[in-house]
């Protein structure tokens, strides 16, 4: 490929008709570029999207790979400076940096490995500092945090969601209950007149039974 002036911009593409001579001409040259470190670079071609892709899930990778060399600190006393953060953290292990934000009573300490800032965690959220403890915790990439904060949204509609059905439930149950009340009391009454009725009608018979009746001539 070559710019405006006619200049080599350092790269081409070259088009295969079958994929197994593409695949042959990678294996070749990636085993080149093995022996011979600065020789030509070959891959396969991709198209923007793909390599944005690969961008964003490399980045990715590498920012939680150092998200365990990275703290962050909370409950941080006002009057701290990054020197007496320093200070203390460096009992735990090489501190690679402090960026303290004194506002806000957070700050966030690097170290230079991962066993310094694992024991930092550990250790500071048990210890003292001005009269404190401490909140430590990994710092999580942003793309972390957002599956995070997504999940809570998604666990808290669902929390709704299941309210809503047990409340749809209940409120069925309900109503068949007082259903059943209603009935069970028609019921009662229904056997209750019948009995009355039963009643009335065994004293009328009595009271109208056979009469003796005198005959003169």
């Amino acid at each position: 490929m070559r710019d405006e002036q006619g200049q080599s911009r350092g790269f081409g593409f070259v088009c295969f008709t079958a994929w197994q001579d593409a695949k042959k001409a990678l294996d070749h040259f990636r085993k080149l570029a093995d022996e011979i470190p600065g020789s030509v670079y070959v891959c396969e071609a991709k198209s923007k999207e793909q390599r944005e892709q690969e961008v964003a899930r490399k980045t990715y990778q590498w920012k939680k790979s150092m998200m365990y060399m990275n703290l962050i600190v909370k409950n941080v006393d006002a009057s701290t400076t990054e020197q007496e953060l320093r200070d203390f953290f460096n009992q735990f292990g090489n501190v690679n940096n402090v960026k303290l934000l004194a506002e806000t009573g957070m700050a966030f300490v690097s170290f230079t490995d991962r066993e310094s800032a694992r024991a930092a965690k550990q250790a500071a959220a048990e210890i003292l500092f001005k009269g404190r403890h401490l909140f430590v915790a990994f710092v999580e990439p942003k793309e972390t945090r957002r599956l995070h904060f997504e999940e809570k949204i998604d666990k808290k509609a669902y929390e709704k969601h299941q309210m809503h059905v047990m409340g749809s439930k209940n409120q069925d149950l309900i109503q068949l209950i007082s259903s059943l009340g209603l009935l069970m009391t028609q019921l009662q009454m229904g056997g209750s007149q019948r009995r009355v009725n039963s009643m009335q009608m065994g004293h009328h018979q009595r009271a109208g039974g056979p009469h003796t009746m005198a005959v003169h001539g």
